[in-house]
């Protein structure tokens, strides 16, 4: 549905589902108030409102995870300074707390700090993330408590050169698309089981699908527990599209649903709402469109006319 809003300010990423409220939430810059807005959408009426200014914040970075009504990013203050951001939706209210993020004993400062694939796990209470370690020439995965703002650095995903704007939690288990040092793209599958840490790397298997390499997501990827697939959007150079696209976790098998008609521009975000996959994308005229695809059914979804 086309995106209606109370505020200039759309999200292109960080997008999270609640199921506790039915709504999805997203944090972007607003250059008319000079500060971070949060914001909801209803996935009905594609409303966007305006929930309040995140204090202290000066810059939006892509990632966020969301659990119950509690909302997490890490995002950056004036200085450049990383900081953990909780909002609370409880009960259709907001409040924004901006916490410092304890590195002792990681090294690396802010540096060591994930930017980017941030995601919430029920079974341990804690926030994966990954991130390139310039230090080491390695892609570190690390852990967030939310409640205290440690950091922890879990091990090294090894293979891997490339780490990409994308991942995804499944119980104890953290999923993300990364790429080797060819700069082919793999399936990287981290266990957190029992407090332990132990990494995969697996070839994505693009059978049928064509294009190779190139067909494969590098965003946007979220996991469905209604289907036990990963979904993600990719723009199809070849056809001139965005594709949407399933991986399955356990085999690397990549499929193509199907075709978003009309969008023309992908942003960095998307989540998983039930059995239906969200995103904001844009059209040819650079207008943001919610787009809700199911993915209990192949057929393509569509931007509205």
């Amino acid at each position: 549905s086309a995106v209606s809003s109370s505020t200039d300010a759309i999200p292109s990423s960080g997008l999270e589902y609640s199921a506790a409220t039915g709504l999805l939430y997203a944090a972007e810059w607003d250059a008319g108030v000079d500060g971070a807005v949060f914001l909801s959408i209803d996935l009905v009426s594609g409303w966007v409102s305006r929930l309040g200014v995140i204090p202290g914040v000066a810059y939006v970075l892509e990632n966020s995870a969301m659990s119950g009504t509690d909302y997490y990013a890490i995002m950056a203050d004036a200085s450049k300074v990383k900081k953990l951001v909780h909002v609370s939706v409880a009960g259709g209210g907001f409040s924004a707390a901006v916490k410092d993020i304890d590195t002792t004993g990681v090294g690396g400062g802010s540096d060591a700090i994930p930017s980017s694939v941030l995601d919430f796990s029920a079974a341990t209470g804690l926030l994966y993330a990954y991130e390139w370690d310039a230090g080491a020439s390695e892609v570190a995965f690390l852990s967030v408590n939310p409640a205290t703002g440690k950091l922890r650095w879990l091990g090294v995903i090894s293979g891997i050169a490339y780490g990409l704007m994308n991942g995804a939690m499944s119980g104890t288990d953290y999923y993300a698309i990364m790429a080797d040092a060819s700069k082919v793209k793999k399936l990287v599958h981290v266990s957190v089981a029992g407090g332990g840490f132990s990494a995969a790397v697996k070839d994505i298997d693009t059978t049928g699908v064509g294009g190779g390499s190139d067909a494969i997501p590098s965003s946007v990827l979220d996991f469905s527990a209604a289907t036990g697939l990963l979904y993600a959007y990719e723009w199809d150079a070849g056809a001139s599209e965005v594709a949407f696209l399933s991986v399955n976790p356990a085999t690397g098998k990549l499929r193509r649903l199907g075709a978003v008609v009309g969008a023309a521009y992908m942003h960095g975000d998307g989540a998983m709402s039930g059995t239906s996959y969200c995103a904001i994308l844009a059209d040819a005229s650079l207008a943001k469109q919610l787009v809700s695809a199911p993915t209990g059914d192949p057929s393509p979804p569509a931007l509205p006319p």
